[in-house]
């Protein structure tokens, strides 16, 4: 029960935020325009990706921490020092890259009106100031999920996003809308969520190690966490790849509808992505063994979970867009929706196995695996796209987030008679996957048959699941149902 709590409270922790994020929107485009808020989006973007100057030490320590156990806290406490000890001066140093790289693209690729661009060097400060804040904030959030105080993180994840969103909105409505100002208030949230980050921390900061301890703690975060960037890199740049070869090649105004069904669909990995970080901790610190059924039993949740939800969207995602975006910007999205889906569904199972890998202390594997891909995957796009665009490159990105889900499985070593069952659980997204672009014009109500579609596939999972698992779900089912009441 702590995991599927630990889940719950991750899925809202990450909720939560998005609901801010979302709110806030129509608030910053009355406020400060469409350009300002383009600036402070691109600001956001860079700084979310500034943690992979951390080298990967906030996961490490998530790991580190999570194989500790519950009676180590002096051990605890001398990674994280360690931790912030090594990654502040790389954030320093990220900071400097981050603040020209920034500099250089609004001077020289970005478009904007003259009295933007120059308040642009004057927030140049706030990015170095930012990126070691940011890193901060990965490593605090690093311990607390490996010493699994989700409660704790969680109320950081929600504090902190909502301080980034809030603050430079409260500054530009009361002391105008200059980027300076902007970019000042959102290195001022940062910086009060960091220490709170540490005060959350701070029962289990106390140093007391000698040099060859520290320097020790420091190679295991390194030698595990540079693994880790180089996943965390190449990771990422695969899901966005698609966008910008699309603009490359096909045109920007598809590359921007191509991004409306592929974010609609990205945000059901909210689901795999709370469970697995709720996982992580508790694969870390038990058995080889145990951690494998572990994890393969979150396989199968998971696929129990989530096939219904995936059938509803696969069957209804046509009419959304319709009514949506409209019919003639719907139709050129034809068939996009649901391959991507059916992409999407692949990729949140993968989350299993790759947080099982990692969590093990195998992060070179998933390294390496992401390395393999990547340029097998771009040629397929530079095949794709200018033959087939949009459906071409939503039907490359559902070939590698299958072969990068089957690739990491076997890895995680989880039995083949699970993959098997997997497998046919898929069975009904596929075929209705195919059905919905085979059949279109036959299924154009198929509103209608969302009830029979969503029944069966129940009915589906209920024989392939076996019935341990089956009895295991329901078990979980009841006392959450019974802590509802």
């Amino acid at each position: 029960m702590p995991v599927v709590r630990n889940t719950i409270l991750n899925f809202f922790g990450a909720l939560i935020p998005l609901t801010v994020t979302l709110s806030t929107i129509p608030l910053y485009l009355k406020a400060i325009g469409p350009e300002r808020y383009g600036v402070m989006a691109l600001w956001w973007l860079a700084l979310n990706y500034a943690v992979l100057f951390d080298c990967g030490f906030g996961r490490a320590l998530a790991q580190r921490i999570g194989r500790l156990g519950s009676d180590a806290s002096q051990q605890k406490a001398n990674l994280l020092i360690v931790a912030f000890t090594f990654a502040m001066p790389i954030g320093v140093f990220g900071g400097l890259i981050l603040s020209w790289v920034i500099r250089s693209y609004f001077a020289h690729v970005a478009i904007l009106s003259p009295a933007v661009a120059a308040e642009i060097p004057g927030a140049m400060p706030m990015v170095l100031l930012s990126v070691p804040l940011v890193l901060a904030l990965s490593l605090c959030r690093g311990f607390l999920q490996g010493n699994q105080s989700f409660w704790s993180l969680n109320i950081l994840t929600v504090a902190t996003s909502t301080m980034v969103q809030i603050i430079p909105l409260v500054t530009a409505l009361q002391f105008g809308d200059s980027v300076v100002g902007l970019t000042t208030a959102l290195t001022i949230a940062f910086a009060i969520a960091a220490l709170f980050g540490l005060l959350l921390c701070m029962p289990n900061c106390r140093l007391r190690g000698e040099r060859a301890q520290f320097l020790a703690s420091f190679f295991s975060l390194f030698n595990f966490g540079k693994w880790v960037t180089v996943s965390a890199t190449v990771g990422p740049l695969m899901v966005i790849a698609d966008r910008f070869a699309l603009a490359a090649f096909v045109s920007t105004a598809a590359a921007g509808l191509y991004a409306i069904p592929f974010q609609v669909a990205q945000r059901l990995t909210l689901f795999p992505a709370a469970l697995t970080n709720a996982l992580f901790p508790k694969i870390a610190g038990i058995a080889s063994a145990s951690a494998r059924e572990t994890s393969a039993r979150a396989e199968y949740l998971l696929a129990w979970a989530l096939s219904p939800v995936f059938v509803l969207l696969i069957v209804g995602v046509h009419p959304f867009l319709d009514l949506w975006l409209g019919q003639e910007s719907s139709n050129l999205l034809r068939y996009v929706g649901e391959v991507l889906l059916l992409a999407f569904w692949f990729n949140s199972l993968a989350y299993i196995s790759n947080n099982h890998i990692t969590a093990i202390g195998a992060p070179r594997t998933v390294a390496l695996v992401h390395l393999l891909e990547l340029p097998i995957y771009s040629i397929a796009l530079l095949f794709a796209l200018p033959r087939f665009g949009i459906l071409g490159a939503a039907v490359v990105f559902l070939a590698r987030t299958l072969v990068d889900y089957m690739i990491l499985r076997y890895f995680a070593d989880f039995n083949s008679q699970g993959l098997l069952r997997l497998l046919l659980i898929s069975v009904p997204l596929v075929v209705l996957t195919l059905a919905t672009t085979a059949f279109a014009d036959i299924l154009e109500k198929r509103l209608s048959i969302l009830p029979i579609t969503v029944m069966f596939t129940v009915f589906w999972n209920s024989i392939l699941v076996p019935s341990s698992e089956r009895q295991y779900f329901l078990r979980i089912l009841k006392r959450l149902s019974v802590r509802a009441k």
